[in-house]
């Protein structure tokens, strides 16, 4: 595990690191997300986005692997994909929240899992605190993200208090100080899906696109399996 980054993601839940992509390949990826964003254009956000751009492949796989792969025992696979567009248009607000549901193929019903959506055609998820505890999540920044963009704020350390309910969320906002994440153009956001971020609209809205990749390296328990797996996930 890097000696350079381990500290920041273990203690904060949090980092941000560079992504050693070039502005060449930032602007291929711009290109080919562009088709996917103008069709969803004012949604703000596009689930599934490698089965929708599977060009994205290549730096998920590569790049965006090797950055989170110290921070895992075993080799660790995407098992959701998303691309974010804030705009003038979509100029939305996040509040006080954990990333707490992933994509699975199928519902069954478990002990410990729920409550159940369909989102786009697939199941979600809202997943117990053991199985978000072992992901972590690059979100590569293809466009600046300054004070005035939006950008994620973060209470660090938050992710090392389970899953929180609606009213230890509102204490836990209460007495902290929260962060803002300013990322720079091919800059990586790490993060925990547990800790506690929000995102308020952008003050100067331009374009702030992301794409957004949770990594986990194992199977899920009680038979249930990762929707979106690539490279394929152990116990596929």
């Amino acid at each position: 595990m890097s000696p350079s980054l381990a500290p920041a993601v273990l203690s904060d839940g949090y980092t941000i690191s560079e992504s050693g992509l070039d502005d060449t390949t930032i602007e291929e990826i711009r290109r080919a997300i562009a088709p996917i964003l103008d069709e969803h254009a004012g949604r703000g956000g596009v689930r599934n986005a490698l089965t929708r751009v599977p060009a994205l492949g290549p730096v998920i796989a590569g790049p965006l692997r090797d950055l989170v792969r110290p921070y895992f025992k075993t080799p660790p696979v995407a098992v959701r994909v998303l691309l974010f567009d804030k705009t003038p248009v979509a100029n939305w607000k996040a509040t006080w929240h954990q990333d707490v549901t992933i994509a699975v193929t199928d519902y069954e019903e478990r002990a410990g899992w729920g409550p159940w959506s369909r989102k786009d055609g697939g199941w979600h998820v809202r997943a117990p605190a053991a199985v978000l505890a072992d992901m972590l999540t690059a979100r590569l920044h293809l466009d600046p993200c300054g004070p005035g963009n939006g950008p994620v704020r973060v209470i660090p350390g938050t992710h090392r208090f389970g899953r929180l309910g609606d009213g230890e969320i509102e204490s836990a906002v209460r007495s902290a100080v929260p962060v803002d994440c300013l990322v720079p153009v091919g800059g990586v956001l790490l993060l925990r899906p547990l800790l506690l971020h929000s995102s308020a609209p952008a003050a100067e809205p331009t374009r702030r696109r992301v794409l957004h990749v949770e990594f986990a390296a194992r199977a899920l328990p009680d038979g249930l399996l990762w929707a979106e797996p690539f490279p394929e996930a152990p116990g596929r």
